[in-house]
């Protein structure tokens, strides 16, 4: 079995495919989660939906700088 080491003071920003456990950030299930999801007319209603609006804003910047690299 392997184990994540995750440094002290830092968070990872993680996928539905993980458990939602200390330090990892996974989005809610079951609410609007992608970016092409949301618009003027679709703002987030709940905390759950504006907190997945943000994990995936974040992830959309890091993966589009790992393209880069």
């Amino acid at each position: 079995m392997q184990f994540i080491y995750v440094l002290p003071g830092s968070y990872y920003l993680v996928d539905v495919g993980y458990t939602n456990g200390e330090r990892f950030l996974t989005p809610f299930r079951g609410q609007r989660y992608h970016l092409d999801d949301w618009s003027e007319r679709h703002q987030p209603t709940t905390t759950e939906e504006f907190f997945n609006m943000k994990h995936s804003s974040a992830r959309n910047v890091i993966e589009r700088m790992y393209a880069g690299i």
